[in-house]
This record gives C-alpha cells, sequence and structure tokens, in this order.
C-alpha cells in the first residue's frame, strides 16, 4: 500500500495486505506502509504486515492539526518498537505533509533502531543530496514524488523510488 493509503478503510488496508501476500507467496519482498487514524490502529496494522510476511514495513506519520517535527520524531520512537525485528522504514515527506523528522533526528532514531535502515522521502532530489550526506551510509533512501527527477536520486545517492503501481514498469525500465 502507498499513495492513497489514507482513504482506505482499516478493513481494505488489511485485505491488500492479505492479497499482496497471498500472491506473491514470498517470492517478491513486499513492503507495507502503514497508515492509520489511532496508535492502535497503526499497530495493528503492523501486526497483520508482520503476520502476511511483509518483509519492511513504511511507517506514515500520524498527522493531526498542528503536527510538528518534534510530534513526528516521537511518534516513530513510540511506534518503531511495534515492528520487532522486521526492517522498517519512515515515510518523511515534510514538503508534501507539512511535518516531518529533521536530520538529526533521523540519525537518533537509526541509532536507536538496529532495524531502521529505509527511508521513504518525498522531497526534491536536490534537497535529499544534501541529505543523504548527513546520514549513515547504510541507510537506505527512496526518494518518491511520483518519479520525478529518478536518474538524479540515484546520481545523488537515493537507492531507488517507491513508485505508484501502475508506473512499476516503466521505472524498472528506467532504473
Amino acid at each position: 500500500m502507498a499513495t492513497e493509503v489514507n482513504k482506505l478503510s482499516y478493513k481494505e488496508k488489511v485485505k491488500i495486505i492479505e492479497l499482496v501476500s497471498e500472491h506473491s507467496k514470498q517470492r517478491i519482498p513486499t513492503a507495507v506502509t502503514i497508515q492509520g487514524n489511532s496508535i492502535e490502529e497503526y499497530i495493528k496494522l503492523i501486526y497483520v504486515a508482520k503476520s502476511n510476511n511483509a518483509n519492511w514495513v513504511i511507517l506514515q506519520p500520524l498527522l493531526k492539526e498542528n503536527t510538528t517535527d518534534k510530534d513526528c520524531y516521537i511518534f516513530f520512537n513510540k511506534l518503531i518498537p511495534y515492528v520487532g525485528n522486521t526492517l522498517v522504514g519512515i515515510q518523511n515527506a515534510k514538503e508534501y505533509l507539512g511535518a516531518g523528522v529533521i536530520s538529526k533526528d533521523v540519525i537518533k532514531l537509526y541509532k536507536k533502531f538496529p532495524n531502521f535502515r529505509v527511508m521513504k522521502a518525498e522531497s526534491s532530489a536536490i534537497f535529499m543530496g544534501e541529505e543523504i550526506k548527513q546520514y549513515p551510509r547504510d541507510l537506505r533512501v527512496f526518494n518518491g514524488r511520483g518519479g520525478q527527477e529518478i536518474v538524479d536520486n540515484f546520481i545523488l545517492g537515493c537507492k531507488g523510488i517507491v513508485p505508484a503501481l501502475e508506473n512499476a514498469n516503466t521505472f524498472l525500465k528506467i532504473y
């Protein structure tokens, strides 16, 4: 699940996770974007993803009115332990969402949680190039924005993008 995950009901999210697991049969790695309306819903969805063999989960921040960058850091710091040993990433999309995790807090999360080794960003390639310089080398950054600047993202150090499924074939050719 990605892109419009926040528009799905809890039951729809669970069904999609189950369908992807059933059809992939662990032949390919799967990542599940987790977004909920409460901490409790996030935790339930994390367990659904893990029980359906997700290789990694991407946590979107829980945004409410007046959410700050610090709120996002506190949220991820609270939620990542529920992921256990599964690889975990955070979605950091301040330009789109209005709040995100600042570089020094990304590094704090990295140092605290050995399974936090992936980030799904939603920023310009130029901005991400500067950010990546501050991150540990094994924090893999996937920059989004619908695949814009894909070549620039690779040149600047991103490991890939997380494309919308309707464009995946095109992006595989570019990659």
